[in-house]
């Protein structure tokens, strides 16, 4: 092969390759639901859905805005979090560039006002030889004899 035709097979090849990198990429806005502000330096995350691998994160600029780009298309779990709020996870299907348009974060202090533990009967319970069981934890007809 000649030197002029191997160079121009080369440039060929790399600009086929620089064309076929397509960048594929998820955009949003995270804001404050109570106060409606920007969320600064919020983390958005793309794990991929069929292996759980990291596939690409950024950090939301002054505005809130964020932009993570990726390799590949497919389906993605986006998780945003901020520091004292909860945290956003929601199932994307990447096949171009997707704009999730605005993502409001709770506060982690509106999310759980109030939590109340109550203690139930366990089904069974083994006691030294005995053997115990709760009547009201099984469902049986009317009549029924045990």
């Amino acid at each position: 092969m000649t030197k002029p035709l191997y160079l121009l097979l080369v440039f060929l090849s790399f600009t086929a390759t620089s064309f076929a990198q397509q960048g594929f990429s998820v955009s949003g806005t995270v804001i404050d639901t109570q106060n409606h502000t920007s969320l600064r330096y919020a983390t958005a995350t793309l794990i991929r859905a069929k292996d759980s691998i990291l596939k690409g994160f950024a950090h939301s600029d002054s505005s809130g805005h964020f932009l993570v780009i990726v390799d590949s298309p497919g389906k993605y779990l986006v998780m945003i979090s901020y520091p004292g709020f909860a945290d956003y996870l929601d199932e994307v299907n990447v096949d171009k560039a997707v704009s999730l348009s605005t993502i409001p974060l709770a506060n982690n202090a509106h999310v759980l006002q109030e939590f109340v533990f109550q203690k139930r009967a366990a089904a069974m319970r083994i006691n030294g030889d005995t053997t115990e069981y709760n009547a009201d934890s099984f469902s049986v007809r009317q009549g029924a004899t045990v």
